[in-house]
């Protein structure tokens, strides 16, 4: 059931969690890397893309990738069965991330 926020009148709405082909419960998890400073745009995609290409073997699906090169913190969002499922992805892909957390609300 949306909520809505009176002190702007935003509507806020959980995350429905939708399944996999397998039957998984699937969530959004946004995970954070720190130390990656001076990151260029062509290393965020080439580790974003490394990720892609086994996401499948989590049942995961990275959905975008930000970074602030001079702070060296890098953000990615994803949908997956667990928490778990994207730390492994990320440690196969070799950054892995420092800290991973549930999205259960949007707005």
């Amino acid at each position: 059931m949306p909520l809505t926020d009176r002190g702007c009148g935003r509507t806020i709405r959980p995350i429905s969690l939708d399944s996999d082909p397998s039957g998984a419960i699937m969530a959004q998890f946004m995970d954070v890397h720190h130390n990656m400073v001076g990151i260029t745009a062509e290393q965020l995609q080439a580790a974003h893309n490394a990720d892609l290409e086994i996401q499948g073997d989590e049942q995961v699906d990275f959905k975008q990738a930000w970074a602030d090169p001079e702070s060296g913190v890098v953000y990615c969002l994803s949908e997956a069965p667990s928490a778990d499922a994207v730390k492994r992805i990320h440690e196969r892909t070799g950054h892995p991330a420092d800290e991973i957390h549930p999205v259960p609300l949007v707005v």
